[in-house]
């Protein structure tokens, strides 16, 4: 292993990848959620992004927000290469990307400070000295007020990996395209040997095996892949004056949806006893978070939260298109709105949809349960919230480009992560092969093309 590493698997680039719960636009609401302003992602901000590896997502995300300045750093030289390929290709203008470590941050200095942050998936595979690094650097460069989005393998749901990490680190890798194959021959001779005995090992290596050898190298083949529990995060960041603000995620501020009755029970009373978010990540058997932290955020009023939520402008929708732009809730659901309420408001925000306000007024109930009922089908992938049109018609012509650019990689049988969606305020994914057959004009489907220009995703 290079001497440069870290500790962090440089043999292999990082998958090219898209997050899609990365998104200014969904942290505002999120934020809104737990009482804390954000700065506006209509104005113009500047935006960091530590560990970007190929700045698929942020590339994407400079085309959504041309207002904005976008600055990513990532230590691998092939990442920054492949970054800059893309951004030359679409003649983007408002985004950097630069390579180095974090320590090298620290010595250059902002510049100017950072309206918001990112670190996908960072934390969680570096050494405690490059986490004390990212901390340094949070604490120089973002201004007063600033929100950043950690998402990182949470230590509930990764518990089991444990030994197979082990097996990962201490098994001979191999030469060629599958270095790993000694490693999963251990890993399947261990659970076959164990039986019944490691039932949460063998449902994890189930959702593993059939990824790449590169994905693995990091995920759980790295010398320092970890999962992490939520406090052992907020704890150091307080060193960098940032407070654990809420989920990134609008859904999971809502955890009656997904919990049955005596679990948030139990969560009810761990809150009070001071171990919400322990007993959160257990409930939900999460194996990654996506939270939010701010530096001295202003608080807002429930009213003020209210009223900025029933100014959005909803569209009808349909969560089963799986694209991404409802993270966590696809299939999880325990608890919905009535059938029939929800086909009521599908109706209303037909065409170019409705105020979040007027689907409330449409609710025969008191105000805080008609306002738990649209809450409900937004989240829960029955209705969409879609940004101003003026924010979209600025944000076109790049994210255009941005998606001819994946049209031409999918047209060559390449990898596409995903696509940027201006109405959206970030970006969508496509991942079953049907979607990419209609995308590539193999098969018709004139719903799925419609829902995608809703989106502002244009792609014919």
């Amino acid at each position: 292993m290079s001497d440069w590493s870290q500790g962090y698997p440089t043999d292999s680039a990082y998958i090219d990848a898209i997050q899609v719960e990365i998104n200014p636009w969904r942290w505002q609401q999120s934020m809104l959620f737990s009482g804390r302003a954000c700065p506006s992602p209509r104005a113009p901000f500047r935006f960091l992004e530590l560990g970007c590896g190929s700045a698929m997502t942020l590339i994407a995300l400079a085309c959504s927000y041309p207002q904005a300045k976008f600055t990513g750093y990532d230590f691998m030289p092939e990442h920054i290469v492949t970054a800059n390929r893309l951004i030359r290709e679409i003649g983007l203008t408002n985004i950097e990307v630069r390579e180095g470590a974090f320590a090298e941050m620290i010595a250059e200095g902002p510049g100017e400070k950072y309206d918001f942050a990112a670190a996908h998936g960072v934390w969680s595979w570096v050494p405690p000295e490059v986490r004390s690094d990212i901390v340094t650097v949070l604490n120089g460069w973002l201004g007063t007020g600033a929100v950043t989005y950690f998402g990182y393998n949470a230590a509930a749901g990764w518990a089991a990996a444990g030994p197979i990490r082990q097996i990962f680190r201490r098994v001979p890798r191999g030469r060629g395209e599958r270095p790993f194959a000694a490693a999963r021959a251990a890993v399947d001779l261990w659970l076959e040997q164990m039986g019944d005995m490691a039932p949460q090992a063998a449902v994890l290596w189930q959702k593993l095996k059939d990824a790449p050898d590169h994905f693995l190298a990091h995920e759980i083949g790295s010398e320092f892949g970890t999962g992490i529990w939520m406090e052992d995060l907020a704890e150091p960041l307080g060193e960098a004056k940032m407070t654990y603000a809420g989920p990134a995620v609008l859904a999971e501020h809502m955890d009656a949806l997904f919990l049955e009755d005596e679990g948030v029970e139990m969560l009810r009373r761990a809150v009070d006893e001071g171990w919400g978010e322990t007993a959160r990540d257990l409930l939900h058997r999460r194996t990654f978070r996506n939270d939010l932290y701010h530096r001295g955020a202003p608080t807002v009023s429930g009213t003020t939260m209210l009223e900025k939520m029933r100014a959005l402008r909803l569209i009808a929708w349909d969560e089963a298109l799986n694209i991404g732009t409802h993270p966590s809730v696809f299939d999880q659901l325990k608890r919905g709105v009535d059938e029939r309420v929800l086909l009521g408001f599908q109706e209303l925000c037909a065409g170019d949809g409705a105020p979040f306000g007027a689907c409330m007024e449409a609710v025969d109930a008191p105000p805080m349960a008609a306002f738990q009922a649209v809450m409900t089908a937004l989240v829960s992938g029955g209705l969409m919230d879609l940004r101003p049109k003026a924010d979209v018609e600025a944000a076109q012509e790049t994210c255009d480009r941005f998606n001819a650019a994946m049209m031409a990689r999918l047209r060559r049988g390449g990898h596409v992560p995903g696509f940027a969606a201006p109405g959206y305020g970030g970006c969508v994914q496509f991942s079953r092969p049907e979607q990419r057959a209609v995308l590539l004009g193999e098969t018709e489907d004139e719903i799925f093309h419609a829902r995608l220009e809703k989106l502002g995703v244009r792609v014919r």
